[in-house]
């Protein structure tokens, strides 16, 4: 007899990832994060990948609340999110950058830790650690990356969705 699902183990579905950061940004619009930093969000490529939709909402939500965040304590200037999808090859990739706080080699390799940077629970602590296994378990990865010493990087990529033919 068929095994329960446990109740996280909804049926794939092919996502666009698009769709998905614009749904993650209406939430994080609605929880008032939205406004505390500049949000530039490019969509041109609407990558589809094989997951459930609420799995990629939630890291797409958790990597914007982290950005959102990390753009806010900006000492001085304008603090910007930057958001955008693409296919690389024929990979599907979300990077969502910031112009916060410069994180260390330390940090990022600690802020996929529960408890991450500093020991203490910042918010994001445990969505990125979520996010992560959430990523790697649709056979993806999530890493974070500095770019031009100006922006920190994160960036989620995942197997495309392919027409019909499952990868077991």
């Amino acid at each position: 007899e068929e095994m329960a699902k446990a109740p996280e183990e909804v049926e794939a579905e092919i996502v666009d990832l698009a769709d998905a950061v614009r749904v993650a940004l209406r939430k994080a619009e609605s929880s008032g994060l939205r406004g505390r930093a500049l949000i530039e969000v490019t969509t041109g490529v609407e990558p589809k990948v094989m997951a459930t939709r609420t799995n990629i909402v939630q890291i797409a939500l958790n990597l914007l609340a982290n950005a959102i965040q990390r753009a806010a304590s900006r000492e001085g200037g304008q603090g910007v999110v930057r958001v955008t999808t693409a296919m690389l090859g024929d990979i599907a990739v979300l990077d969502v950058s910031d112009n916060g706080p410069l994180m260390g080699a330390d940090q990022m390799e600690a802020v996929f830790k529960p408890f991450g940077v500093g020991g203490r629970l910042q918010g994001a602590g445990v969505g990125l650690a979520i996010s992560k296994r959430i990523a790697e378990e649709l056979g993806g990865e999530l890493e974070v990356s500095a770019v031009d010493d100006k922006e920190t990087r994160f960036r989620l990529t995942l197997p495309p969705a392919t027409n019909g033919k499952r990868r077991a």
